[in-house]
């Protein structure tokens, strides 16, 4: 991950950013990181959200829980 962070660090990080730009245009926010080994991590603004994901060696994907992550709102 760039600057050595963990997916959790770099997702947080992220969805922090979120708070420094202008404009009116955020109301929520969901992303999903993901390292160059495939592991991953997800967040949302909003609280208890999902995520689903499957990788090759699954037979059916599985459903995990998003890192609540708060932003400021600026859909005015």
């Amino acid at each position: 991950m760039k600057m050595g962070l963990t997916l959790m660090e770099a997702g947080k990080r992220a969805m922090e950013d979120l708070n420094d730009l202008g404009g009116q245009f955020l109301s929520a926010m969901r992303i999903i990181t993901l390292d160059k080994d495939g592991n991953h991590a997800a967040f949302s603004s909003l609280p208890d959200t999902i995520y689903v994901y499957q990788r090759d060696d699954m037979s059916a994907p599985e459903k995990a829980a998003r890192t609540y992550v708060p932003i400021r709102s600026r859909w005015e």
